[in-house]
């Protein structure tokens, strides 16, 4: 009896491991509007410094005078993902989108972008990193769209809203 119990909760504690949230696509993509926060390279958690950036732009976002949303629908087959998504607050975007659970590629194809401000460089940088996103990071909670720069790896980072 108590071999069986000992086996039980180990088998359990086996199974809570290996359910890892991050890897469920749908439940990260679908059914939520992510908040953009910012974008950044490597591991930093701030404003990548693009050059041709001035510093009242930044604070547009920082302050929270200007935000980019992004929602997505779609459907799940297998480990692969596909459907549409739409953006709003800076830049207004609608496109299609694809993503693999287990490569964690990423990719979309921009239908249409509008740029509210021809100043907001911030908002041309949005509209780049998803015409060139190649690769996810995310749980349900975050989210890290990747995508190369001038021979950089940057990320937009979103939040939930």
């Amino acid at each position: 009896m108590r071999k069986s119990i000992i086996f039980a909760l180990l088998s359990l504690l086996l199974f809570t491991f290996a359910c890892d949230r991050s890897d469920d696509i749908t439940d990260i993509f679908v059914s939520k509007t992510w908040k953009m926060t910012y974008i950044a390279s490597g591991t930093g958690k701030s404003w990548y410094s693009f050059d041709d950036v001035t510093a009242d732009n930044y604070s547009d976002y920082t302050q929270k005078n200007k935000t980019f949303t992004l929602a997505f629908s779609g459907v799940q087959s297998g480990d692969k993902i596909s459907g549409t998504f739409i953006g709003n607050g800076s830049v207004s975007v609608t496109g299609t989108w694809n993503a693999d659970a287990k490569s964690r590629d990423f990719s979309t194809v921009v239908n249409t972008a509008t740029i509210i401000d021809d100043k907001d460089v911030i908002a041309q940088k949005i509209v780049y990193g998803l015409k060139n996103a190649t690769s996810y990071k995310g749980d349900v909670n975050n989210l890290f769209l990747y995508f190369n720069y001038k021979g950089e790896s940057l990320y937009m980072a979103f939040l939930v809203q």
